[in-house]
């Protein structure tokens, strides 16, 4: 079973920087490369999922299968 990811912001960039947010609850800041092929990467501190906009809008019936862990082809991704 496949949980959904805490939070998922759509993007426009390919590279991204994630603190986690909240002031002085975030965590340090990673930069995270958003792979061509699948469209979003995951936060390794605090699971947030970057979705790239070019998914998000040329594949809204597969974005339901991203926010939950999974390709497009329907086979679940290893986020770690």
């Amino acid at each position: 079973m496949t949980l959904p990811a805490p939070e998922t912001k759509i993007v426009d960039t390919w590279r991204i920087a994630c603190d986690g947010g909240s002031a002085g609850l975030g965590h340090p800041r990673v930069w995270l490369m958003i792979p061509h092929d699948t469209g979003f990467v995951d936060c390794s501190y605090c699971d947030a999922r970057y979705i790239h906009r070019e998914f998000a809008e040329a594949g809204a019936e597969g974005l339901d299968e991203i926010t939950r862990g999974q390709d497009r082809s329907g086979q679940e991704n290893e986020t770690r």
